[in-house]
């Protein structure tokens, strides 16, 4: 097995500080404590003078030098701590993770090497869940030599959660004559698997929700969601259901499709969606990703991160320590959707972006909370085949080897333990309605700057923009506005206009639009010209009620205190053809 020096682990260093480097191995190029960025070098060093010691305390204060206390990462003879099935493990070793001992069990995804892969091609594999995928378990401490299989009878697996107590697994999987992937639930050993979903589509991922509250349930029911493919469609929703499979709810309902949910600890789901910018842009052929947030009853869609910035691919969320969120930026090179690490905070997350690491050496895949200094990661380098699992050091950029076996890619290391379960929430959503409502506050009021500041000023109608089903009932045409929409699309799937309300001079508007149904808002001069569209689609759910404050503002503003004169009279619901005839839309 290749390991890149970049990335083994270090030896125990000697004793002494000194100017002669008896042998010296460059870490990465990464970034220091204080943001600089330059060569971590590990060093083993003797002591030859004063003078040598004062210069190496210099070193170290710019930030050049980095001396590693101890590890157990390399056996006598040198090799990586790597422990696959066919190697030899010292009894009681202890795997150290930067500061701090890993003596927990990890679970993690191990997906078989392709041999396309290992001949250097980058080619995307084909469904998400690979055959042969499985879950396993490993502790560092153990003197087993091989990882437990936990999925041991399922012929692939997909993402999997562990349960807020530590004892149960949530997973995608297939067993048996059913080739659709469903969500299962097993015990942490790998026992007692039983069925959750049955007949719902191809399921891919799996996640715990905390409770969620309605008005008609007698008591708060914890759930589960999992991202599933219905009716042959090539894009994941997001649904909800209870632990028995009952409930079934769809909350999501991206025209591209969702990714990589992840639970907050404040009860909001984080997860990737595309942008229609970014997909239809002729000079880039991959899919352009942010991240967005929404409760888990589907309401209060919101950008979380990436939005407005680069092309890329964004997703992969894990919250790890000081209210920081990590992420995956990926650039399309890695087969596996590997690239940089990124953080944001959770209170400022559109404001307080950090690139951790670049894409030079190698990938980064699914990163996981760890400790209150370091996280788990998987990573590849650009010259091996295999995905293996590291402890990261955010502040430092510094990472240590815990296990990497050659026949697999080891990804989404979890640490089996019990973690605080986010607060419940009470739900809004109703079901005796198939609409919702939508208001902005001031729509003259404008963020771009490459734009006019006294453009809002023009605004004289917004129009509504719909994705359609495929089919639809005369009665919820009438129930959602959609009545008017043109016969030719009763069965399209493709991007029609629901209608146009006129903005009151104060700029407010205030409409009633189809609940579930992906939107989008455009702003229109007096001759129906365009000028400014949304870029990323929207949804209210039954019952929501949901607003703006302008049209494309700084998201981190606060409403001004005055009532608007839209909320004067009852929601409107958008009208085909009322705006003239006008140019193209931006």
């Amino acid at each position: 097995m290749f390991v890149p020096e970049t990335s083994r682990p270090q030896r125990p260093t000697e004793c002494g500080i000194g100017l002669l480097f008896i042998r010296t191995s460059v870490y990465d190029f990464g970034f220091d404590h204080k943001g600089r960025r330059g060569i971590l070098a590990l060093c083993t060093v003797r002591l030859k003078s004063v003078g040598s010691l004062f210069v190496a305390a210099a070193l170290l204060h710019m930030g050049w030098l980095v001396f590693a206390s101890d590890s157990a990462g390399r056996s006598d003879g040198g090799q990586p701590a790597v422990f696959p099935d066919d190697s030899d493990r010292p009894d009681a070793q202890r795997v150290r993770a930067g500061r701090v001992i890993l003596d927990r069990t990890i679970v993690f995804a191990q997906q078989p090497i392709l041999s396309t892969e290992v001949d250097g091609s980058i080619a995307t594999r084909r469904g998400d869940i690979p055959r042969g995928g499985r879950i396993v378990s490993w502790n560092p401490t153990s003197t087993s030599r091989r990882p437990t299989n936990l999925t041991a009878g399922f012929d692939s697996v997909g993402g999997f959660d562990i349960s807020f107590d530590g004892q149960r697994i949530l997973f995608v999987g297939t067993r048996g004559d059913d080739p659709a992937p469903a969500v299962w639930e097993m015990d942490a050993d790998g026992s007692s698997a039983r069925l959750i979903t049955r007949g719902v589509g191809a399921c891919v991922d799996a996640i715990y929700l905390s409770t969620l509250y309605l008005l008609l349930d007698e008591e708060p029911r914890n759930r589960v969601a999992f991202l599933c493919r219905q009716d042959g469609s090539q894009a994941p929703a997001l649904y909800t259901c209870h632990r028995d499979g009952s409930d079934l709810q769809q909350i999501t309902f991206a025209p591209r499709g969702v990714r990589d949910p992840l639970l907050l600890s404040d009860g909001r789901l984080v997860f990737s969606m595309s942008s229609p910018s970014g997909a239809n842009d002729a000079k880039n052929t991959l899919a352009n990703e942010s991240l967005f947030t929404i409760f888990p009853d589907g309401a209060d869609l919101f950008p979380f991160a990436g939005v407005h910035e680069d092309h890329a691919r964004r997703g992969m969320a894990a919250e790890i320590m000081n209210g920081q969120v990590i992420y995956v930026t990926s650039n399309g090179l890695d087969s596996l959707g590997g690239g940089s690490l990124v953080t944001v905070s959770t209170t400022r997350s559109l404001r307080s972006s950090r690139v951790l690491t670049e894409v030079r050496t190698g990938f980064y895949h699914s990163p996981a909370a760890l400790s209150a200094a370091e996280i788990l990661v998987s990573y590849r380098h650009k010259q091996a085949n295999s995905y293996g699992v590291y402890a990261f050091d955010p502040q430092t950029a510094l990472q240590r080897l815990i296990y990497d076996s050659p026949e697999w890619h080891e990804l989404h290391a979890k640490v089996l333990r019990p973690r605080h379960a986010p607060a419940g929430r009470s739900s809004g959503v109703r079901t005796d309605t198939r609409t919702g409502q939508l208001f902005c506050l001031d729509a003259y009021r404008v963020g771009l700057d490459r734009r006019d500041p006294d453009m809002g000023k023009r605004i004289k109608w917004a129009r509504v923009v719909a994705m359609r089903p495929k089919t639809m009932t005369d009665a919820a045409r009438r129930a959602t506005g959609m009545r008017a929409v043109p016969a030719s699309h009763e069965t399209a799937r493709s991007p029609v206009v629901l209608g146009e309300v006129p903005v009151e001079p104060d700029g407010s508007f205030f409409l009633q639009v189809p609940a579930k149904t992906p939107l989008q808002l455009e702003t229109l001069d007096g001759k129906g010209g365009s000028i400014l569209a949304m870029n990323s689609w929207f949804w209210v759910m039954p019952g929501e009620r949901r607003g703006c404050i302008g049209c494309h503002e700084d998201r981190e503003l606060t409403p001004p205190n005055r009532s608007v004169s839209a909320f004067r009279r009852r929601p409107m619901i958008p009208k085909l053809g009322a705006a003239p005839v006008g140019g193209d839309r931006p």
